[in-house]
């Protein structure tokens, strides 16, 4: 049977249409897809913290994750050589805030040291956490404080950021991040303690990184009523 010509040209038109959807489809995909993988980093470091009783470590890490696949637990003795002692796989929930644990039996006394070390789902990338310095005691119980205290927290009007660590050194900034990683408020600080208003950045929870006069950095998970 043969098409009029009007079937014919119908029919043509059809398909001229359906083959220029698929390549708009598949350009902006494409152009998604690319954009995303410049944009978005594998993981943003909400908190890393440890803790110790007796001769084990429990390492804490609460993070933002896009495209990550695993992490690695490294540990050093001198800061500088380090260890890879074992690995954990990822949640991979990305934008939302994934919590995970790892205990390490170190029966070793002096100063320890720990990282993360995360790297990408395609292998091609990786990154670290904040460096956790701890000196341990091989005593019947270990506690470790931690770097910074905020007080109150959550917090509505202001928030008091309290330094844990050697009268040697104090802290020089402090910054303030959403869970996406964006700084949204900078204070120049002194001193061991030090307040500063939050009242107005939008409830939510937050990460202050306070930064010290030797070049060290510490986070902290902070919520605004």
């Amino acid at each position: 049977m043969k098409l009029g010509s009007r079937q014919l040209s119908a029919k043509k038109s059809k398909s001229a249409v359906t083959a220029l959807l698929i390549l708009i489809t598949a350009t902006a995909y494409g152009k998604k897809s690319y954009k995303s993988n410049i944009t978005a980093p594998p993981v943003f470091w909400n908190v890393f913290k440890a803790g110790v009783k007796k001769d084990k470590v429990l390492l804490t890490w609460v993070v933002t994750e896009y495209n990550n696949k695993v992490f690695y637990i490294q540990h050093s003795l001198n800061g500088s050589d380090w260890k890879t002692i074992d690995s954990v796989e990822t949640k991979n929930s990305p934008l939302t805030l994934d919590e995970y644990t790892y205990t390490h039996t170190n029966k070793l006394e002096g100063r320890q040291y720990y990282r993360l070390r995360q790297v990408d789902i395609d292998l091609k990338k990786d990154g670290y956490s904040e460096v956790i310095t701890l000196v341990l005691r091989q005593s019947k119980e270990n506690v470790v404080r931690p770097a910074i205290s905020l007080s109150p927290n959550p917090a509505s009007d202001q928030i008091k950021v309290v330094s844990e660590i050697s009268s040697e050194s104090y802290y020089t900034r402090a910054l303030v991040y959403d869970l996406s990683g964006k700084m949204i408020a900078e204070k120049k600080t002194g001193g061991h303690t030090n307040t500063f208003s939050v009242k107005d950045i939008p409830a939510g929870i937050y990460v202050i990184r306070v930064e010290n006069n030797d070049g060290t950095s510490f986070t902290q998970k902070m919520i605004k009523q």
